[in-house]
């Protein structure tokens, strides 16, 4: 397994031949692009002290008697500080209750309050069972696309809840949706709250700013700070700074290593290079054929274009007998990203025009997809984003996704995209 203490270089030593791979790829003149812009990019593969703690607990053999009590040192006073700051956000959610809805018996309330907070919020106020009554859900029961289970399985967690809370004291006539969106809006806020106490006040939090300082002469900001800090997933992120009108962009890749270990991912390689990708194609509010707006603009066709090229790429390193994170002997290339069940409905269209869109993307050409394949593509990025948006929550609440295929709607659309393209090449001929 992996030694805490050389994360970095272990990825390092690979460096060249993974920056080969993609110039392999991509085209000889995109040499110096490819390299300045994996130069520019802080890699960051550290984890909190929980998962470091973990990690070092779990793999006690990689780890020195002197590292170990260094780990665990930081591990104690982190937990400290999250004790501290979950408690005084639970009280604050207790107060917020309490002062909205019409509990029958305050003191009874008082008594179960641990086990009633249990309800409306987890311990990293994510989410809360609670959360089954909010309007998303009303939404899903209204919708002739869900299937029956989900719904019946909403209406019974609803009916169950019910029956606790008012065996509690609680008036559940007071239980809204209205309410519930409301309070997880303030759930949010409190977590925002809890994120940024952390990172302020934890020696983990003042390294990340310490790291950003030598590495960007950057000095980031509690918001910025708390969103990196808690970040569980590889990672890219573009950091954006607004100063005296001039904008600056700053590339920054996350791959909280020991956290996903930790959690059994065995596809690390491919993570890596999803993200490796995402940077070669980062050009300031681009990120290959997508932009960093409010609409997401293209952003899930990107995703699984990036992924589909990620796999691809791994398999290669893999076949060289070359591994960065993986276990050679117990590792997953394909079936570790979410991403991956929207294949089915895109795959083949993105094959046939690879070139095409890997050559967009490197240029952020994000115009000349609408020139190529008209207003059809529009259509087609926003399909995506929905079926990938309904899939994720159905799957994030419900631990299941629809049977995504191809039908006659996407495949009408995608032929539409065809005849466009053929279109404009045969313009050019002809301009020729």
């Amino acid at each position: 397994m992996i030694n805490i203490c050389n994360i970095a270089e272990n990825f390092n030593k690979n460096k060249k031949i993974i920056v080969d791979f993609f110039i392999d790829y991509y085209g000889q003149e995109y040499y110096d692009l490819i390299n300045k812009r994996i130069n520019s990019t802080y890699i960051d593969f550290s984890s909190n002290p929980v998962d470091d703690y973990k990690y070092a607990m779990n793999y006690d053999n990689n780890i020195s008697s002197f590292n170990k009590t260094i780990i665990t040192l930081k591990y104690k006073l982190y937990i400290e500080l999250e004790k501290k700051s979950k408690k005084n956000n639970y009280d604050l959610l207790a107060k917020y209750i309490l002062n909205n809805l019409l509990i029958i018996n305050q003191e009874n309330f008082k008594s179960n309050k641990d086990f009633i907070l249990s309800l409306f919020s987890d311990e990293n106020f994510n989410s809360g069972l609670i959360d089954i009554f909010s309007s998303k859900n009303n939404d899903l029961l209204n919708d002739n696309r869900v299937d029956a289970s989900i719904k019946k399985r909403i209406n019974n967690d609803r009916k169950k809840i019910n029956e606790v809370l008012i065996n509690k004291g609680i008036n559940i006539s007071n239980l809204t949706s209205d309410f519930v969106d409301k309070f997880i809006e303030y759930r949010k806020q409190l977590q925002e709250k809890h994120k940024k106490y952390i990172v302020k006040n934890s020696l983990y939090g003042k390294n990340i700013f310490k790291d950003f300082k030598s590495e960007f002469n950057l000095e980031l900001q509690p918001e910025i700070l708390s969103i990196i800090g808690f970040i569980e997933n590889a990672s890219t992120l573009n950091i954006i700074v607004e100063n005296n009108d001039i904008t600056s962009f700053y590339n920054y890749i996350r791959v909280p290593l020991t956290h996903l270990i930790n959690i059994g991912i065995k596809g690390l390689d491919v993570n890596i290079i999803h993200e490796l990708i995402h940077k070669i194609e980062t050009n300031k509010d681009r990120v290959g054929i997508s932009i960093l707006n409010n609409e997401n603009t293209n952003k899930i066709i990107n995703e699984i274009r990036t992924q589909k090229l990620a796999i691809c790429f791994t398999k290669k390193l893999h076949e060289q007998g070359i591994f960065i994170y993986d276990n050679p002997n117990d590792y997953k290339i394909e079936g570790e990203s979410a991403y991956e069940w929207m294949f089915p409905i895109s795959e083949s269209f993105l094959e046939e025009f690879e070139k095409f869109f890997s050559n967009c993307a490197i240029n952020n050409d994000i115009e000349k997809l609408n020139d190529y394949f008209g207003v059809s593509w529009i259509t087609y990025s926003d399909h995506i984003n929905k079926v990938f948006n309904d899939n994720i929550y159905f799957y994030m609440n419900f631990g299941k996704i629809s049977n995504i295929q191809l039908d006659e709607n996407v495949t009408s659309i995608i032929n539409e995209m065809k005849l466009s393209s053929r279109k404009v090449g045969i313009k050019k001929c002809l301009k020729i």
